[in-house]
């Protein structure tokens, strides 16, 4: 069953927000519910997560962005799509506390 629209709207704008804390925290939400999440919840957060990966100036967004890939991979495969997006993201450009993380998601391609 997929989230309520409601839900997934909030976590979106949470997720979205020009908020450092509030993005932050906002991916850190996102390690308790995605076990609630369907395939198409899976495709649109993880999605956003990379995308957001992608430009995150503040590393503990970021690394709170990639831990949530992380947590969803314990229930879910990650969509091609998010994967893609992964690979655009240099991994020399990441702090080297968060190679790991790019290198765990990578392997989950296959």
């Amino acid at each position: 069953m997929s989230m309520p629209s409601a839900a997934l709207l909030d976590h979106l704008r949470g997720l979205t927000s020009s908020d450092t804390a509030a993005r932050q925290l906002a991916a850190d939400v996102i390690t308790d519910v995605y076990a609630g999440f369907d395939e198409t919840d899976v495709l649109i957060v993880s999605y956003v997560l990379v995308s957001l990966a992608s430009v995150e100036a503040e590393a503990d967004c970021l690394e709170a962005q990639l831990n949530a890939l992380g947590a969803i991979t314990e229930r879910h495969l990650l969509p091609d799509a998010t994967l893609d997006r992964l690979e655009t993201i240099d991994r020399d450009s990441l702090p080297a506390t968060l190679g790991e993380y790019y290198d765990d998601l990578l392997s989950e391609r296959r």
